[in-house]
C-alpha cells in the first residue's frame, strides 16, 4: 500500500502482478518506506485505488520525479520566505502558492520565469529577490569577433547606431549582450541567455539588425571563437 502525496489522505494499492518482475525479486530493495514511486492510477472501485508502476515509461517516471523535485524547491523557497519575514506559512500558501496552483497548476515554472526576469507574475519585492538568489540559472553563451565596416561618409555614426540597435533588440529578448571595440574593423562580442537555442536565435537577429542598420554599402561578418 502507498501514500498518494499528490491527494491528501489517500493511499493505494499496488499489486505484485503490477511490478516489473526483476522488482518483485527485490521488493525489500525496491520499495523502501519514504522511497516515492511513480505509479499509474488504474482504477478506482469499492474505495480502494488500484496501481500500477510497470505500466509506467522510463520518460514518465523521470519527468514526474523532477516535476516532484521541481515543486520541492519552490515549497522550500516559500518555507524560507516565511521565516525570514516573520510570516505564518499557511498564510504564505493560501496568499501565494494556492493562487498561483489555481492559475497555472503548478508554482516551480512560475518562479522560473521570475528568476529568468519575467517579474509580473509575482507583486512581493521581497519574494522575487529570494527566488532570484534561490534559482540560478545557467547560461549559454556565445563568443566571438564581429566584424563592421560602413562606407557612409559619416560611418562611425552609422556603426554607433548599428550597435545601440543591437543592444537594444538584446535588451528586448532578455538576453546579455556585449559588444567591445578591439580595433577597427574589429569588435568583441559576447552573447548570453539561459538556453543555447535562444542564443543561436538571439544571434542571427542580433546580426541582421546590424546588416539592416549597416545596409548594402557596408559589411558584416562574425566568426565564433
Amino acid at each position: 500500500f502507498l501514500d498518494l502525496e499528490e491527494y491528501e489522505n489517500k493511499r493505494g494499492m499496488l499489486h505484485s502482478s503490477e511490478i516489473a518482475r526483476k522488482q518483485v525479486r527485490t521488493m525489500r530493495v525496491f520499495f523502501k518506506p519514504g522511497k516515492r514511486i511513480v505509479c499509474k492510477v488504474m482504477d478506482v472501485g469499492r474505495g480502494q485505488i488500484n496501481l500500477s508502476h510497470r505500466r509506467v515509461g522510463v520518460g514518465q517516471e523521470r519527468s514526474k520525479l523532477k516535476e516532484w523535485n521541481d515543486e520541492k524547491r519552490a515549497d522550500d523557497i516559500l518555507k524560507v520566505f516565511a521565516k525570514q519575514n516573520k510570516l505564518k506559512l499557511e498564510t504564505v500558501y493560501k496568499n501565494i502558492a494556492d493562487k498561483l496552483l489555481d492559475k497555472y497548476g503548478s508554482v516551480f515554472p512560475v518562479f522560473l520565469e521570475v528568476a529568468k526576469g519575467d517579474t509580473s507574475l509575482i507583486k512581493d519585492k521581497r519574494l522575487i529577490a529570494l527566488i532570484k538568489r534561490r534559482i540560478v540559472i545557467p547560461k549559454a553563451e556565445i563568443k566571438g569577433t564581429l566584424k563592421m565596416i560602413s562606407q557612409n561618409p559619416d560611418g562611425v555614426e552609422v556603426i554607433k547606431k548599428a550597435v545601440k540597435s543591437a543592444l537594444d533588440l538584446a535588451k528586448k529578448e532578455r538576453a546579455e549582450l556585449d559588444i567591445k571595440y578591439i580595433g577597427a574593423p574589429r569588435y568583441n562580442l559576447i552573447l548570453r541567455t539561459a538556453e543555447t537555442k535562444k542564443a543561436e536565435r538571439v544571434l542571427e537577429a542580433v546580426l541582421n539588425t546590424i546588416r539592416k542598420v549597416i545596409g548594402k554599402s557596408g559589411e558584416v561578418e562574425f566568426r565564433k571563437d
